[in-house]
């Protein structure tokens, strides 16, 4: 599961991806999802994991490719930052947000395990849809995670 979250606005991305590192699946959700926020300019902040490295390099260069929506003729642009080696806290804002993702993504499944008296796994097809609910869910009523309050928007 591939989880994302942009700072400014607080607003989640979760993805099901085939495997770890470049995935062209994976790097298609990477380059779109700051798109969908409309930004030209944005920061890719990753921790020091060779496979997620990888994958944000390849998002950047397909990045590079593409045009600005809100400005014509001028290329999106993506900056690379990477957490210190052995800093966990420095990456908790995301590390709290990938806790909320799998804690809501553990309830709608108990509740679809409940309902249809049917395991959803992690080679369930339904599985894609519910990490992609779990985001939206958190974004719809949880605005501001890093101090725990719940808001209805």
């Amino acid at each position: 599961i591939l989880v994302g979250k942009d700072r400014r606005n607080k607003y989640i991305f979760a993805h099901v991806v085939p495997r770890k590192g470049v995935d062209p699946y994976a790097v298609a959700r990477i380059s779109q999802d700051p798109k969908l926020l409309g930004y030209d300019k944005f920061i890719i902040k990753t921790d020091q994991e060779p496979s997620i490295i990888a994958l944000r390099e390849a998002a950047i260069r397909k990045l590079g490719k593409g045009e600005s929506e809100t400005v014509p003729g001028r290329a999106q642009q993506a900056v690379t930052e990477e957490s210190p080696v052995g800093e966990s806290q420095s990456n908790g804002e995301v590390e709290r947000c990938i806790q909320e993702v799998q804690g809501m993504i553990r309830t709608i499944a108990d509740g679809l395990e409940s309902r249809y008296q049917e395991a959803v796994n992690e080679d369930h097809p339904i599985l894609p849809w519910v990490v992609r609910l779990a985001a939206a869910t958190l974004n719809r009523y949880l605005k501001d995670l890093t101090e725990g309050l719940l808001t209805a928007v």
